[in-house]
C-alpha cells in the first residue's frame, strides 16, 4: 500500500483562460499555467515520489511532466483519470454552455457517477499495489470524484458540496494508518494568484 496520495489539478490552460469547456481537446497551458507547473515542482522538491500518473490530456500531462523532469522520473498515462466527457458542449464558451450542460442529467455527456466508475477502481488499484508517495495529475471533476470517495460524501443533484481543486494545487490523502486521511486540501502556497504571478 502507498504512504501518501498527492492529487493535483493541471495548471491553467488556454481553454480555462478563455472560459471554454475544453473537454479532452489538447489545449496547452498558458504562460501562467506553465509557471504554476514549475511552482508545483518547486513545492514538491523535497518530496520523494515513487510514481507519477497523469491524464492523457495535454494540459495535465504537461503539468505532470514539469514535476517529473525535476524528479528525473517518468510520467505514466492513466486513461481513467482523463477529463470529463462534456458531450456536445466541448469547445463552447463556458457561461453559455454551463446553463445547458448538467453533469447529473442523462444526455449531456459524462455524469458524476460515470466518473466514479472509472476513477475509483483505478485509484484503489494504485493504492493497493503502489508504495511510497504517488502523485496523480488530472482535472477538476475527476479529482473531486476521488476526494468525495475518500470522505464518503455522496452528491445529491445540484445541492452537492463542491470541493473543486484549483490550478496546480495539492491535495494529500495519507494511508499510513491503513485508511484514508485527508491531510491537505487545495494547497498551492499562495492566497491570490496575483501575489505570486503578477
Amino acid at each position: 500500500m502507498i504512504d501518501n496520495l498527492i492529487l493535483v489539478r493541471h495548471g491553467e490552460s488556454e481553454a480555462n483562460a478563455k472560459r471554454i469547456l475544453g473537454g479532452r481537446l489538447p489545449y496547452p497551458l498558458t504562460a501562467l499555467g506553465r509557471r504554476q507547473a514549475r511552482h508545483l515542482a518547486q513545492l514538491l522538491k523535497n518530496v520523494k515520489l515513487s510514481k507519477i500518473y497523469s491524464s492523457p490530456v495535454r494540459r495535465a500531462y504537461d503539468t505532470a511532466s514539469a514535476v517529473a523532469k525535476a524528479k528525473h522520473i517518468r510520467v505514466d498515462v492513466e486513461e481513467a483519470f482523463t477529463e470529463t466527457d462534456v458531450g456536445p458542449f466541448v469547445g463552447k464558451v463556458l457561461p453559455k454552455a454551463a446553463k445547458k450542460w448538467k453533469m447529473n442529467n442523462p444526455g449531456y455527456g459524462e455524469q458524476f457517477n460515470d466518473l466514479k466508475r472509472r476513477t475509483v477502481p483505478a485509484i484503489e488499484r494504485i493504492i493497493e499495489k503502489g508504495k511510497g508517495n504517488v502523485m496523480i495529475v488530472s482535472h477538476g471533476d475527476p479529482l473531486m470524484s476521488l476526494v468525495y470517495h475518500f470522505i464518503d460524501y455522496k452528491p445529491n443533484g445540484h445541492h452537492r458540496f463542491s470541493m473543486y481543486p484549483q490550478y496546480a494545487a495539492i491535495t494529500i490523502v495519507s494511508f499510513k494508518s491503513g485508511y484514508p486521511r485527508l491531510l491537505v486540501f487545495n494547497y498551492s502556497g499562495m492566497v491570490y494568484r496575483q501575489l505570486l504571478f503578477p
